[in-house]
């Protein structure tokens, strides 16, 4: 993804949130937002997250991929984060499908 490209709003996704407002809030005025934002959304290829540290500064923590599902696993995540920010083993799961190795390129010089 793009971090620089210009976000797209679509004015088909604000119908959708005001049917959706509509027909659960009654009562609530949906015809104009009082703001609308769009965000980026970060996904790896293979739709799992990233909880991992650079394979050459240990110092350097990844976490992240987490576009979708990312925020109901908030405490898990910290508490592995926090694991190898302190360069600690983490024992309790298996990091293999987190691994930063499995999204980069052979040829990245990270």
């Amino acid at each position: 993804t793009d971090v620089h490209a210009p976000r797209v709003y679509r004015k088909e996704w604000e119908v959708l949130l005001q049917d959706y407002i509509k027909a659960h809030f009654p009562g609530v005025d949906a015809k104009k937002p009082s703001r609308t934002i769009t965000c980026l959304y970060t996904l790896t290829p293979t739709s799992d997250f990233i909880l991992d540290s650079h394979p050459k500064h240990k110092n350097i923590i990844f976490g992240g991929g987490f576009s979708g599902h990312g925020f109901k696993l908030a405490p898990v995540v910290g508490r592995i984060l926090a694991q190898l920010a302190a360069g600690r083993a983490v024992r309790e799961y298996t990091m293999e499908p987190f691994k930063l190795s499995r999204v980069l390129l052979p040829a990245s010089k990270l």
